[in-house]
């Protein structure tokens, strides 16, 4: 499916449900309840750019929310603390330079820890590359960086992002049912955007890893064309997948506030 398409689809399911001014009625009432960690993509950008939030303020929440929850969870293979308040800190003074660079400019997200991020530990779930560290971001990654958003760190997979775990690894627990399945290879990626520690991440797909949607409808997966087949669009370039292990992988992006973010943001959001 064409990325017009795919944007003309989503716009079709939605214009029907509401008007802009609803939804932005509806959204200010939300928004007194819904704590900060889940806050619409949407909303938080619009806040951040109008300087009601600052990155910082965000990025601390998000990286005391994981501190508090992640060692049960384990949905975080590395967590990036000093880099992300310091991109946090870098986008807080360009917003207020006036600088603002769009939609994910200062939104915390965290990464499947498959994609190469330079200086930082890239290992796949495989023992042999626990001491792996790239020297460069993967494709998707580095776009993502360039539209200012803040790492907060890389998410654990199954062994090689297959369907196994290394029994020296951290194996992410589903947040509703610590007794139930978090998914596949993905299931960090799916854990930490369903939990609130992080309002976004990359994860991978070639068999299924991300069809499950961890049980949590409100998790949109924007996935590009598939090994076997699956329909999509070619978001991003998979250079900076670690070499062999996916078969190609599918890039993608799971997101809150989904249908919203679709049907108005598409070409912003593009990686």
């Amino acid at each position: 499916m064409s990325r017009r398409r795919l944007l003309a689809a989503a716009l079709t399911a939605t214009a029907s449900q509401r008007s802009v001014g609803g939804q932005l009625a509806r959204d200010a009432a939300l928004s007194k309840t819904t704590p900060l960690h889940y806050m619409g993509l949407l909303e938080l950008a619009e806040r951040l750019r109008n300087r009601e939030l600052s990155p910082v303020e965000v990025t601390n929440a998000q990286l005391a929310r994981i501190a508090s929850l992640d060692q049960k969870l384990m949905a975080f293979e590395t967590v990036t603390a000093k880099r992300a308040m310091a991109q946090a800190k870098l986008g807080e003074r360009e917003i207020k330079a006036g600088r603002y660079l769009g939609l994910l400019h200062g939104i915390p997200v965290a990464v499947k820890d498959l994609f190469f991020t330079n200086g930082i530990p890239t290992g796949g779930g495989l023992k042999v590359y626990a001491n792996h560290v790239p020297t460069f971001d993967a494709t998707a990654l580095a776009r993502l960086l360039k539209a200012g958003v803040v790492l907060l760190g890389k998410l654990s997979l199954a062994e090689g992002a297959g369907g196994g775990y290394h029994r020296d690894f951290r194996v992410a627990r589903n947040p509703w049912a610590a007794d139930r399945w978090p998914g596949v290879s993905s299931s960090g990626s799916g854990v930490a955007t369903a939990a609130g520690l992080g309002y976004a991440s990359l994860a991978t797909d070639t068999g299924g890893s991300t069809q499950p949607r961890w049980a949590n409808p409100s998790l949109l997966v924007i996935q590009g064309p598939g090994e076997f087949g699956n329909p999509g669009v070619q978001f991003s370039s998979r250079t900076g997948l670690m070499s062999g292990l996916h078969l190609p992988a599918d890039s993608l992006c799971l997101l809150k506030d989904a249908q919203r973010i679709l049907a108005e943001n598409l070409s912003n959001i593009v990686i």
